[in-house]
């Protein structure tokens, strides 16, 4: 947690320390836009989606020197989430699929889907995965199996953001339609929506605790 990171539509992408405020490193990459961004639980990678191309940039956080790059999706990848118990990456991407890799670039495809997938999460057991589409849904998958385990309606324009609580019994999902909406992932059903949202919500997170 002593580390940020940051990329813009010019192409740049910093990190900062926390501790004393200062930036580590800036690297630019002009024409490329950034779209997320993932660090590793050990804090030693970075992985970069946004490239038109479909790449992943995986980059050591000590030196800003790029690893290597994992190609596979055909449009701009929109979300990252690297694994905590096993070397493994999850992607979500324009080209409407949510891929797993390992960092030997091999890659187990979980779904293909209709519309581009905008935000996924994964539950802190690691058994699943959620995320929200385009097509105004939020879908909880099976990692082990690759089934889909629900397909939750309730947003009426495309989810931009989903996140577990850390018991991953709750899962919270954001949207074009200025609704955030919490699910009970026991029973696949919305426990409240909430829609005093002056704007689209675009990104949201449990705190540690799960009380808000």
């Amino acid at each position: 947690d002593t580390m940020l990171a940051g990329g813009s539509s010019s192409g740049s992408i910093t990190l900062w320390s926390v501790t004393d405020r200062t930036v580590i490193w800036e690297i630019k990459k002009p024409g490329t836009v950034t779209e997320c961004i993932s660090f590793s639980y050990d804090g030693k990678l970075l992985a970069l989606g946004g490239a038109k191309n479909g790449s992943i940039n995986i980059l050591d956080t000590e030196t800003g020197k790029e690893v290597f790059t994992i190609t596979g999706h055909s449009g701009a990848v929109l979300s990252l989430i690297f694994f905590r118990k096993e070397k493994k990456l999850a992607s979500a991407g324009k080209d409407g699929t949510i891929r797993l890799w390992d960092l030997n670039n091999k890659v187990k495809e979980i779904s293909v889907f209709n519309s581009p997938v905008c935000s996924i999460s994964l539950s802190s057991d690691e058994k699943y995965l959620a995320c929200g589409t385009e097509d105004k849904m939020v879908n909880i998958w099976d990692i082990a199996t690759g089934q889909k385990v629900y397909s939750l309606a309730g947003h009426s324009e495309p989810v931009l953001s989903v996140s577990f609580s850390r018991d991953g019994k709750m899962l919270a999902s954001a949207g074009q339609d200025k609704k955030i909406i919490l699910w009970d992932t026991l029973r696949g059903r919305e426990i409240f929506k909430v829609e005093a949202f002056p704007y689209p919500v675009e990104s949201l997170c449990f705190s540690p605790d799960g009380m808000t």
